[in-house]
Order: C-alpha cells, then sequence, then structure tokens
C-alpha cells in the first residue's frame, strides 16, 4: 500500500492490557483476557458493520511488549522521551521539529489545554501534547 510516497504495511494494534484495562476487567469481575477479548470482539464485529476493511493485519499490544521496551529505551537514550514522577514513561514532542508532519498538524497553531481531553487528562506530563509511551 503507498501513502504519502511510502510504502506502508499497515498493522493494527488491539490495545489488550493497559491500566484502564486492568482497573475495568477488575470491575466486572473479569480476567483481563475474557474482558479484552469481548471487546475485541465487539470492535470487529463493529468493523464488519462499517464496512472498514482498510486493515487486515491485528496484533495485540501485549504480544509487542519486548518490541516496545526497546524503542522506548533509544527514545529515552536520544532524550527524546522522559520518565515522570510515578514511573511513566512520555515521549516528548518538542523534541521532534516535524513531530505533526505527516498528519498535517500546525503544532504553532495549537494551543495547550484546548481539547475536552487534555481537561481530563488525569496523568502528570511536562506538556499537555506529549503521550504516553509506557504506564
Amino acid at each position: 500500500m503507498q501513502f504519502l510516497g511510502y510504502s506502508v504495511h499497515p498493522l493494527m494494534n488491539l490495545t489488550d492490557i493497559d491500566d484502564k484495562t486492568i482497573r475495568d476487567s477488575q470491575k466486572e469481575k473479569l480476567s483481563l483476557r475474557e474482558f479484552t477479548e469481548m471487546y475485541t470482539r465487539y470492535f470487529f464485529e463493529d468493523l464488519t458493520k462499517l464496512n472498514i476493511t482498510s486493515f487486515d493485519r491485528f496484533k495485540p499490544i501485549s504480544e509487542l511488549i519486548p518490541e516496545m521496551i526497546v524503542i522506548i529505551q533509544k527514545l529515552l537514550d536520544k532524550k527524546h522521551a522522559y520518565i515522570s514522577e510515578d514511573g511513566s514513561v512520555y515521549f516528548d514532542i518538542k523534541t521532534s521539529k516535524n513531530y505533526g508532519n505527516l498528519a498535517h498538524l500546525d503544532m504553532k497553531g495549537m494551543k495547550a489545554g484546548a481539547g475536552e481531553r487534555t481537561k481530563s487528562d488525569e496523568y502528570e506530563k511536562e506538556n499537555v501534547s506529549d503521550f504516553a509511551l509506557w504506564k
């Protein structure tokens, strides 16, 4: 598949482990596997109903943890990521001069805290636009 002149091989990750999923599976008194398998089924049913066929490769994020650790360590070593007080790791977007180019984002025109999501963000990070790499 070609995208903006690049040859890409889309792979969609399925978030089957994260802090909120663990919390909610415990509330429902289900194992993490049961909980995420149920929502994965719903997700695939929705894709079918919406006739979304652009992804044909899927991988649970729990199967990618070793690769994630290596990549995150490289980002930390190059000072593109930082560890917050609670031990979480965030990508520091100000260290990437090309951040947002692929999506055609105008980072200069974006206002910190302007979106509803940022108002309810429950995590400590240096910049509201930074995003979690590891929780």
